[in-house]
């Protein structure tokens, strides 16, 4: 199914309270697709807040779906169907993993999450990108749309991979890309990303 794209913007939170995002979600609803909360929001504000802004969208006439990101990784498996549950009884929509952990891994994500993975395949650092080299990041972006994941999700700040990756996945599977730079908002839709995942932050200012 996916996510629905009209703005092609994800909108992310790495901190707030409740009362905080809700009024940027009712203020911003026209200009987003969906939200991305990080797993530090939870953790301040309790699981319960997905249920109180799914449930505040309701009430406003909008709803958007809501990927939390969580970055599950190999030592959490066998923990990811409580996870998984507890985060789409309370509305997710779906949840980040690791991608570097191999197929298998993904695979079982996949098997045991309740919810939608959206598997992390390139990160924005330069430790990263010398340790991983392209063909890494191409290779795990196939084994993702492979096993039928809802995305993978990449850096902004290597638009060739971007490029690489979506040639490879085609329209099978969507590109999501984090924002690191306001003023680099719009760049990895064009090298070929679906959807951008931008700070709520850069949208306020």
């Amino acid at each position: 199914m996916g996510i629905k794209r009209q703005t092609g913007i994800i909108l992310s939170f790495a901190s707030g309270g409740q009362n905080e995002i809700k009024h940027v979600l009712k203020r911003l609803a026209n200009s987003i697709d969906a939200v991305h909360l990080k797993e530090l929001v939870l953790l301040q504000e309790s699981v319960r807040i997905i249920r109180e802004l799914k449930d505040s969208m309701k009430e406003n006439n909008f709803d958007k779906p809501i990927i939390i990101d969580y970055r599950l990784d190999q030592s959490e498996l066998d923990s990811l169907k409580g996870i998984s549950g507890l985060l789409k009884n309370e509305g997710a929509y779906g949840m980040t993993t690791m991608a570097i952990y191999g197929e298998n891994f993904i695979k079982s994500c996949k098997k045991e999450a309740g919810i939608g993975i959206f598997a992390i395949v390139d990160v924005g650092t330069q430790s990263f990108r010398e340790r991983f080299d392209d063909a890494f990041v191409v290779e795990n972006a196939i084994f993702v749309k492979d096993n039928k994941c809802e995305g993978i999700i990449m850096t902004s700040r290597h638009l060739d991979r971007i490029r690489k990756a979506k040639k490879v996945i085609g329209d099978d599977l969507q590109l999501l890309a984090t924002i690191e730079k306001k003023n680099n908002v719009g760049n990895a839709i064009t090298a070929g990303a679906d959807f951008e995942i931008v700070p709520c932050e850069f949208l306020e200012q």
